[in-house]
């Protein structure tokens, strides 16, 4: 029984399908702009919308912000580059601002747990490619206080998420 089921089959070979037909592509009439149409559409005034009045500092705060702990002066530059750095007093509001709610103070705690992660981690032993990495999780911390003073959570959200998964990495090697 064994030979009937070792029978050989014939193969066939069959011909290649037909090359497909391509259609001819149908033609383009390219129009020149018309001059009598204005380039950009005018938007009523009566649309747009204002964006909301930011609030302003009283003057005691703009003072303030620009001393150290022990009354020496420093530039704007350097009194927000201590903020984000941790130096400033964390969660203290100038007088008259309003109190940030618990989202703003959860993403400045993420922003500041990244912060301190990258502190831990040594940048001169770093290959080019991490100290790249480090560098950018520097600056979405920088962005993500940036995007929180504007009042975009979601966007200082996703900047926090992003810095805190790269210095956790960083941290494990």
């Amino acid at each position: 029984m064994a030979p009937a089921c070792a029978a050989p089959r014939a193969q066939v070979q069959t011909a290649p399908p037909p090359p497909l037909a391509v259609p001819v592509p149908p033609p383009r009439i390219i129009l020149p702009p018309d001059p009598a149409l204005p380039a950009v559409a005018e938007v009523p005034e009566s649309l747009v919308e204002s964006p909301p009045p930011r609030p302003s500092r009283p003057a005691g705060a703009r003072a303030e912000a620009g001393r150290t702990g022990d009354g020496a002066r420093v530039s704007d530059s350097e009194a927000g580059e201590r903020a984000v750095d941790g130096a400033s007093a964390a969660g203290r509001t100038p007088a008259g601002a309003e109190p940030e709610d618990a989202a703003d103070l959860e993403l400045r705690r993420q922003l500041q747990r990244a912060f301190e992660d990258l502190q831990r981690v040594d940048y001169a032993m770093l290959s080019n490619d991490l100290k790249a990495q480090y560098d950018t999780a520097r600056r979405f911390i920088v962005l993500g206080e940036q995007a929180l003073k504007e009042r975009n959570r979601l966007f200082a959200a996703t900047l926090a998420d992003k810095a805190n998964a790269i210095a956790s990495s960083l941290l494990r090697r």
